[in-house]
């Protein structure tokens, strides 16, 4: 029998959702035994289907009661909706995990309730103890851990909450795994992010990547230009008087520079976009090249042949993720 939730005793919409079963709820036995029993003559169990739950709300029709099902919603962020909605606020919870955040926030976009959320929206973000200051997101967590935050910063329009987490998935390797059809886990629900705001995150995406291997490939060309090999063309080593020495210092330069990125960076020369790689991970690869010259105490030739390096900084530093205003396209939608 399907379990009744009164919001209005005098209300006459009735909303109908599907129910939800204990985690611990025994698997019913099966009405055939005969007809279906297992080689080992046990009789084989169903899941057992939780009854529905009906949600009796305030809202006047002229011809009496109405009843609507609602089998794609949550009974319980459901139940918190109808709480706020009918200024129940002592049963709104004050704290809720990212999970129920996100189902609460595709709810609350579906229906239109921003508004008359707004306030329960601060407080469950000041006490959700599942981000910082920096959302506490790691670029290699999970797609849907990344795909929540950015859904709830979306919808409530939060420009800084945005802003850091789509540099978050800028930076790191799981937008394969995004996607204009990925589901609010355990609902057949859609996260609603426009595809324009995916695609703004996949060319910042490929334009920080691409700007890396633009870095390293202006590396190799300067070091390997004939005019910097012609007789009297200066090298790009100054340490000595001796031009030859300060030629073999370049070449030394670039030998070892090849020679590194050849063993340390994955995919060589740029394969150009969409790139399977993350800017983390080629990132971390240019970091780790190393390159030699005959002059390492020579501050000027050391800047020259690490300028491949000062470029992941530069990028790191102007990786600040997207703008929420450059997406004026209203809630949701």
């Amino acid at each position: 029998m399907a379990s009744t939730q009164i919001f209005d005793p005098d209300g006459d919409l009735i909303f109908t959702l599907p129910g939800v079963p204990p985690k611990d709820a025994e698997p019913a036995e099966d009405p055939e035994p005969a007809r279906k029993r297992s080689k080992s003559n046990r009789p084989i169990k169903t899941p057992q289907k939780a009854p529905d739950v009906r949600m009796q709300v305030s809202a006047k029709h002229m011809n009496g009661k109405v009843e609507i099902p609602l089998p794609d919603d949550d009974p319980a962020t459901f139940t918190i909706l109808l709480d706020i909605i009918h200024g129940r606020g002592r049963r709104v919870p004050r704290v809720i995990d990212l999970e129920t955040f996100t189902i609460l926030a595709v709810a609350i976009d579906k229906y239109q309730l921003h508004d008359v959320t707004e306030v329960c929206f601060d407080v469950w973000l000041s006490n959700t103890d599942e981000w910082g200051d920096d959302m506490g997101l790691d670029p290699e967590l999970d797609a849907c851990e990344l795909y929540r935050p950015l859904t709830i910063s979306w919808i409530f329009q939060q420009p800084t909450m945005f802003r850091s987490i789509t540099s978050v998935i800028i930076c790191g390797d799981k937008w394969l795994d995004l996607s204009a059809e990925t589901k609010v886990p355990g609902t057949s629900q859609i996260l609603p992010i426009p595809s324009v705001v995916l695609e703004g995150i996949r060319t910042q995406r490929e334009q920080f990547i691409a700007d890396l291997y633009a870095g390293l490939d202006s590396q190799i060309r300067k070091y390997t230009s004939l005019t910097n090999f012609g007789m009297k063309t200066p090298s790009i080593c100054k340490a000595s008087n001796d031009c030859k020495k300060n030629r073999e210092c370049d070449a030394l330069v670039l030998g070892s520079l090849m020679q590194s990125i050849s063993k340390n960076i994955s995919v060589w020369p740029d394969p150009g976009p969409p790139y399977d790689d993350s800017f983390c991970n080629l990132s971390h690869q240019i970091q780790s090249l190393e390159i030699f010259s005959r002059c390492d105490g020579v501050s000027e030739c050391c800047r020259e042949k690490n300028e491949c390096k000062r470029i992941v900084y530069i990028n790191r530093f102007y990786l600040e993720g997207l703008y929420l205003s450059d997406f004026p396209i209203g809630r949701g939608s």
